[in-house]
Order: structure tokens, then sequence, then C-alpha cells
């Protein structure tokens, strides 16, 4: 198993968690904002495992500010991480999965994707309905012609 995030003190023990149990898993130091870092990770992965099956886009900022204080800086980065982030981890995972015509990538969106969190929740929500689009976009034109699968769920513990 691979498992990527920004904190890779963090990972490293739930690699040992899962090496306690008896599994195996490597941990990688991700930033999604950089797409370079993800299609190295995406890379090394491969090299390590030999192929990557399944892409989970987890990241996600939730700043909670009314929009009336235009906090334009709080909203690049929400939309780097939420959007950009899933963006540049499908671009990474999805030639591959293609060429090996299997794999299944997971957007995890929110409830607030589906009803906007209003009033300090207004970015997040936009970022989070483009996820869920994205998600709803990218599954009939990639999974019929590969086999492959695409799911985006949306999660009501964000709220």
């Amino acid at each position: 198993m691979a498992i990527a995030a920004r904190r890779k003190n963090r990972l490293d023990e739930v690699v040992a968690d899962i090496a306690a149990i008896g599994g195996t898993a490597r941990s990688y130091a991700l930033d999604v904002t950089d797409k370079s870092v993800i299609q190295s990770v995406v890379a090394a992965i491969i090299a390590d495992f030999g192929r990557l099956d399944v892409l989970i886009n987890n990241a996600g900022l939730m700043p909670i500010r009314p929009m009336a204080e235009v906090n334009t800086d709080e909203w690049d980065q929400m939309i780097d991480v939420n959007l950009k982030g899933t963006l540049y981890g499908i671009a990474a995972a999805l030639p591959g999965f293609l060429e090996q015509g299997s794999g299944h990538i997971i957007n995890l969106s929110s409830v607030a994707g589906i009803k906007v969190f209003a009033p300090g929740g207004t970015v997040y929500s936009g970022t989070k309905f483009a996820v869920s689009a994205i998600s709803e976009g990218l599954r009939p034109r990639w999974g019929k012609r590969s086999g492959s699968r695409q799911s985006s769920l949306e999660l009501s513990k964000a709220i």
C-alpha cells in the first residue's frame, strides 16, 4: 500500500501501524498544489509497487470566512488544494490507468458540494461543487473506454 500526504512524520506513523499488524506500506511526501510533485510521487509508487490501482483524492482545505472579508489569498489556497489538487491527481494517475486498462479514482467531495454552506463556506462549497462536477464528467468518458472506475464521495462529516 502507498500513502501520500504533506506530513511525512504522520504518514510514517501510519506505515508503522500497518507493519505492526502484518501489512506493508510505504509513505511519500506530497504537496497536491505542485503537479510535478504529484507526477513524481505517482511515478515512484509505480516504480516501487509495479503499478497504481487506486487514487484517492482526499486533500481539502476549509477556512470559514464571510465573502465580505474578500480574503482572496485564502480563496486561491482553497482553489489550489481542493480543486487543482484533485485535477493534478487525476492528471498524474489517469494515463497509467488507461494504459493498464484498469484503475479507480475516488474524489472526496463534501455535502457542501451539493448544498452551499453559507455564509462562511461559500468558496469552499464552490470548490467542492467543482470536484463533484469533474467527477461526474470524468465517469462516462473514462469508464466505458477502459473498464476503469471513478467515484465521487460527498462527506457530511465536513460540515
